[in-house]
């Protein structure tokens, strides 16, 4: 089976720049007298702490959208749902091995499969390597923790609201988009705008922390291998696979070797696949930072 495209356009809201964003000073708790490299180190060393979590939102790049409800675990795994143009596929991710349970429909739009093999594919939960996907990679909490230390902007301390119910201060920074991050208790980030442009639009929610246990996984299911590999008739032999619709962080620009984007969606300006480790947050305001995008905030 050819290689699986990279993952989503929601990955566009973990890495790249943010934009500043201000309305006033922020007096919500002692974190708002850290400077804003201060807090996002706090927000990723609490991220990393966490035993699991769940991410939900939704984002649009043109005419693709995505929806994400996942439930991402400190080791590794995930387990949930992304929707790319209204088609569901079901995911667990369980020790580097991704698991996906989709429609026909998902096999022959993303990856531009023949009907017979998508038709065949969908009747099982399909297994690959994490490696030919990244979705552990990327959307598992280490993948999500080194993903928001990366990317390019001077960043700074925003502003104070209530986000999802929860005092909140925003760090933003000179690339467009905003991650907010808990000003009580432990400093989670929970929540990530995206900025527009190659970005799209669309928000992501982090929350439910510490409340699941790991998946298992699902029996029965059968390797990529097991299925014929054959082209789909619009597609010459040989052709790459598109990877699905991307965004953050915008689009996800692909390596040598990888699936070409799909017509018609831009790439994105940084990479997420985490392939150096993540050098934190510390240190002066001025550094990379998380990607995400303009928010309405109350202060």
């Amino acid at each position: 089976m050819r290689r699986l495209g990279i993952i989503v356009a929601a990955a566009a809201a973990l890495v790249g720049g943010m934009s500043v964003s201000s309305c006033g000073s922020a007096s919500t708790s002692g974190i708002a007298k850290l400077s804003a490299s201060a807090i996002l180190s706090k927000a990723v060393k609490a991220l990393r702490s966490a035993s699991s979590m769940r991410i939900t939102g939704s984002s649009q790049q043109g005419k693709s959208s995505t929806k994400l409800d996942l439930k991402s675990y400190a080791n590794g795994d995930l387990d949930g749902t992304i929707e790319v143009d209204g088609i569901v596929a079901h995911f667990i991710v369980v020790k580097k091995t991704d698991y996906i349970k989709a429609p026909a429909a998902y096999w022959t739009k993303i990856y531009k499969l023949g009907q017979r093999q998508a038709s065949a594919m969908s009747k099982t939960w399909v297994s690959l390597p994490d490696s030919e996907t990244s979705q552990g990679a990327e959307l598992s909490i280490p993948g999500i923790a080194t993903s928001i230390t990366q990317g390019i902007g001077t960043i700074h301390q925003g502003s104070t609201g209530t986000i999802n119910g929860q005092s909140a201060i925003s760090i933003t920074s000179t690339h467009g988009g905003t991650i907010w991050v808990a000003a009580s208790g432990p400093a989670y980030p929970i929540q990530l705008v995206l900025p527009g442009g190659n970005a799209g639009t669309g928000t992501f929610n982090f929350g439910d922390w510490n409340k699941f246990t790991p998946p298992t996984a699902p029996a029965h299911s059968k390797p990529s291998t097991d299925f014929a590999a054959t082209p789909p008739s619009s597609a010459p032999t040989g052709s790459p696979s598109p990877t699905i619709p991307s965004a953050p962080s915008g689009s996800i620009a692909p390596a040598t070797g990888t699936p070409s984007l799909p017509s018609g969606t831009s790439t994105p300006p940084f990479p997420l696949p985490p392939t150096s480790p993540a050098t934190g947050a510390a240190g002066s305001s001025s550094q990379s930072s998380p990607a995400a995008g303009t928010s309405s905030n109350k202060g």
